[in-house]
């Protein structure tokens, strides 16, 4: 591997575990709170266009399991927080709960079941 890329790698896994820290808040409900914090849906578009503005056109190592934990959370709380309701139908039951064990897997650094769940990097990898 040439030392771009490994550095390029090294400011990616950086990047994720710095939002990783983060994401935690918004799932525990302890952030965007205040005035001065972004609300769940800006806080993940904010992720997503900082994802496409410095690693859209690098050349990254392919994702590792427990970076698409990651994702997997941030897609689903996006799910989650664009269609709010007043009555929560089965589905949005499901998702809650997949929700929470992904969390706690996210806060332990692990990858998610493989055969149960799925989640890819903003450009399809």
């Amino acid at each position: 591997m040439d030392k771009w890329k490994e550095a390029t790698d090294k400011d990616h896994d950086r990047f994720i575990e710095s939002h990783r820290r983060t994401l935690l808040r918004y799932l525990d409900g302890t952030a965007g709170r205040s005035d001065k914090e972004l609300d769940a849906l800006g806080y993940i578009d904010s992720v997503l266009e900082q994802w496409q503005e410095t690693f859209s056109h690098s050349e990254l190592t392919g994702p590792r399991p427990e970076e698409r934990t990651f994702w997997f959370a941030l897609y689903l709380l996006e799910d989650l927080v664009e269609n709010p309701g007043s009555t929560i139908d089965p589905y949005e039951k499901l998702m809650m709960k997949n929700l929470i064990e992904v969390r706690e897997l996210l806060r332990a650094r692990q990858s998610m079941a493989e055969h149960r769940y799925m989640a890819t990097r903003p450009n399809g990898t």
